[in-house]
């Protein structure tokens, strides 16, 4: 007498993780991770939703299962450039929806992408020195500035510092030697400042 495998119960996938933005002209790329769990059946789709509404409407965009799977991304798009948006996420598998996620860091659609690139030299005496290049996308138009400012890791970050949109470098004195700092950079045109790049560094003199 042959014995039935128990059935495969499929339940709603777990929320999926770490999601972010990254500016575009009128839209914003959005990016996540798989959830932790499936819920027992292959996640089939995933739907982006930005908010606040642009007019009446919730914009949003979806992902729908290829074979091979494509990345984790999808472009919500109609959005206002100036505005600045949040995002979440759900995913559904064959049986359910999970819930959606907690709400992505803010982005301002428009604006430009995050600086790249970054270098810093300690090699002057209680001196760091950050270097970096221009952000890929600038989106609804040039990059008219930048800011900075300065963190101890585990602690407290300087004031932003407002720069013009080159030369693309800045300084920074009384660092202390063997001390563990952080240097973050915004860039800014006409819709406003987008993501920040940030840079680790350890003050060497």
């Amino acid at each position: 007498m042959s014995v039935s495998a128990a059935p495969v119960v499929v339940t709603a996938p777990s929320v999926a993780r770490s999601v972010a933005g990254s500016p575009r002209n009128k839209s914003v790329v959005v990016s996540w991770l798989a959830p932790s769990s499936t819920g027992g059946a292959a996640i089939k789709e995933y739907k982006v939703t930005a908010s606040p509404k642009v007019g009446s409407v919730f914009k949003s965009c979806s992902w729908i299962l290829t074979t091979p799977a494509k990345p984790l991304t999808c472009e919500v798009k109609n959005l206002t450039n100036g505005v600045s948006y949040t995002f979440t996420v759900r995913a559904t598998n064959r049986g359910s929806k999970s819930s959606t996620t907690a709400k992505s860091v803010a982005v301002i659609a428009g604006a430009p992408t995050a600086p790249r690139s970054l270098v810093v030299s300690t090699s002057v005496a209680h001196k760091a020195t950050v270097w970096w290049t221009a952000p890929q996308y600038t989106n609804s138009g040039a990059v008219t500035g930048y800011q900075v400012r300065w963190c101890t890791v585990g602690g407290s970050c300087s004031v932003w510092s407002t720069l013009p949109a080159s030369p693309r470098s800045a300084s920074v004195t009384g660092r202390v030697t063997g001390t563990k700092y952080r240097v973050e950079i915004q860039a800014k045109n006409g819709s406003g400042y987008g993501p920040v790049a940030a840079k680790t560094f350890t003050q060497a003199k």
